[in-house]
């Protein structure tokens, strides 16, 4: 039953800030919507703000489940922001808000993961070292969440599977190759003193 209590406030949140901005929504307005006393909500979450890190939590969770079920950069940033398609409205107005950090560092966590997952995957990853892998899975990661932040941030004008898609040509092929050129280069690069 509490369970069932949970997925009902998290449905009803959701329904609402698909609706209307996160900053005006309430706990009266989420209890009313799912018919649930306050009480009831507390013994759950500690406030909204808990309620909508669990659910970008779960959501991180889901989406790190299917990790390997995609070929292309275009499937795997397509499932890494499949939360904020499903919920283009409701992402709009937490990044609205002022809680736009949850959304922007589900983004960064997610799109981080799937990066990672697909360089390791790409043909030289096994020659590279994990420091480079890990530092050209960093690099796109901050690439695909920041053009898909200015995204949000121009308002979504944009289908999200076309802009997906014109991103993912910039990426076509550049992984291997960039494995190769940091599997080529010497690894005891002198650094420089500092001090």
């Amino acid at each position: 039953m509490s369970q069932l209590t949970r997925k009902a406030i998290q449905q009803s949140f959701m329904k609402l800030l698909n609706q209307t901005a996160f900053d005006k929504i309430t706990v009266k307005d989420i209890v009313r919507d799912c018919g649930v006393n306050r009480n009831t909500f507390y013994y759950h979450y500690q406030d909204i703000y808990g309620l909508l890190r669990e659910i970008l939590a779960e959501e991180m969770k889901r989406a790190a489940s299917c990790v390997h079920d995609y070929n292309t950069w275009q499937e795997a940033i397509l499932e890494a922001t499949d939360f904020v398609r499903q919920n283009k409205k409701a992402a709009y107005h937490l990044y609205n808000s002022i809680n736009r950090q949850d959304i922007e560092k589900y983004l960064y966590d997610v799109i981080g993961k799937i990066t990672l997952d697909f360089v390791q995957k790409q043909e030289g990853a096994d020659q590279a070292c994990e420091e480079d892998i890990r530092l050209i899975a960093d690099f796109y990661k901050c690439a695909f969440a920041g053009l898909f932040l200015e995204w949000m941030d121009r308002g979504m004008q944009e289908e999200t599977e076309a802009f997906v898609s014109r991103i993912t040509v910039l990426m076509e092929g550049n992984i291997s190759s960039i494995l190769q050129r940091m599997a080529r280069r010497p690894q005891d690069v002198p650094k420089k003193d500092l001090s």
